[in-house]
C-alpha cells in the first residue's frame, strides 16, 4: 500500500488525525491520538513539516505547546492516499464471511481498548518497577555488596 508512497502508514496516521480535525491540533494530543511518544511524533511531524505537508506554530495561550495542521499539499496527499487505504482494507475483508469479519472487529475492538487502557495508565506503573529496586528518596539505587551478587 505504502510502497513508493510519498508518506508511511504512522505518517498517515498522523495527517488523518489533522485532516478531519476541525481547528490545528496540539502535538502532544496527535502522541496521545495515535499512542506513540511525544519523541516519536515529533520526528514525524518534522519529516511532514520538512516536506511542506504540514504546519506547527506555537500556541498563543500554552508557549510549550505547539499547533499543527495540514498544508493544502498535506490535505492533497491525504485526500488520495486514504481512499487507497481503504479500498485495501475492503478488499481484504471482503473475501471474509460475516462471521468471521465481525469477530475481527470484535478483536480489533478489544486491541483498540487495552490500547487506551494501557496509553490511560502509563504513568501509574512507572513508580512500581523503581519501588521493587530499592531507590532512596534522592532517586539513587543503593549498590549490594558483593556477597549479595
Amino acid at each position: 500500500m505504502f510502497d513508493g508512497a510519498e508518506i508511511t502508514s504512522p505518517e498517515l496516521d498522523v495527517m488523518l488525525i489533522l485532516r478531519y480535525a476541525d481547528r490545528p491540533v496540539i502535538a502532544r494530543q496527535l502522541a496521545e491520538q495515535t499512542h506513540r511518544s511525544r519523541a516519536a511524533t515529533s520526528k514525524i511531524l518534522a519529516k511532514l513539516e520538512r516536506r511542506a505537508l504540514l504546519s506547527r506554530r506555537p500556541s498563543t495561550s500554552d508557549r510549550r505547546a505547539s499547533l499543527v495542521q495540514l498544508t493544502d499539499q498535506g490535505r492533497q496527499v491525504v485526500d488520495e492516499l486514504f481512499p487507497r487505504q481503504l479500498a485495501v482494507e475492503a478488499r481484504l475483508l471482503g473475501g471474509l464471511d460475516a462471521e468471521r469479519r465481525a469477530k475481527i472487529v470484535e478483536g480489533l475492538m478489544e486491541l483498540v481498548a487495552e490500547l487506551e487502557r494501557m496509553s490511560a495508565d502509563r504513568w501509574s506503573f512507572t513508580a512500581a518497577p523503581v519501588a521493587a529496586v530499592g531507590v532512596d528518596a534522592a532517586g539513587v539505587v543503593p549498590q549490594r555488596s558483593s556477597a549479595a551478587r
